[in-house]
């Protein structure tokens, strides 16, 4: 496990990465795949210096935008949350994508939606779009490869959010 930071931006990190992973491939590497958070930018820095990888949308991120939904459309509180996520989320880790997207659009027609609802739904459906290409969950899980980024989310965490926010610390570039 290795941990590199920069402020120099995305092109920067990627490209110092390109390089290191240059420095451990061969052909003991089987299979390639790079996840990601949804991040366009992002995305296509990676697509951009790792061609030959798989990219995933991190299913965490694409869950995120379920709980946002249901939060608009049926409130913080209400008990049928969980399953409303569930239904949608089955689908996805089963790789129904389009069948996901479908059903939403549908729930962005009803007529009792206000507009702030139909907002969150649209904004969900719109991110699914976008990241269709990343969300062949069925596919990655029957591969055995990871879908989401909670390892190195915690080591960033860890190495950047908790380090940098002790006691008495002060920082500049």
């Amino acid at each position: 496990k290795e941990l590199r930071a920069t402020l120099a931006g995305k092109a920067e990190a990627m490209s110092c990465l390109a390089q290191r992973v240059a420095q451990r491939d061969g052909a003991h590497i089987q299979q390639r795949v790079a996840l990601t958070d949804g991040a366009e930018a992002l995305q296509q820095q990676v697509v951009a210096h790792f061609p030959a990888y798989t990219l995933i949308l991190d299913v965490i991120h694409a869950t995120e935008y379920l709980w946002d939904t249901v939060n608009a459309l049926l409130g913080e509180t209400h008990p049928q949350r969980t399953a409303w996520v569930r239904a949608y989320l089955e689908p996805l880790l089963a790789g129904q994508i389009e069948a996901v997207i479908t059903a939403l659009e549908a729930e962005g027609k009803d007529l009792t939606c206000t507009v702030t609802q139909r907002q969150a739904v649209r904004r969900t459906v719109g991110y699914y779009r976008r990241n269709r290409p990343y969300m062949c969950y069925d596919e990655y899980l029957a591969q055995g490869w990871p879908i989401g980024t909670g390892v190195v989310e915690g080591a960033c965490r860890h190495l950047v959010k908790d380090r940098m926010e002790q006691s008495g610390m002060r920082w500049t570039q």
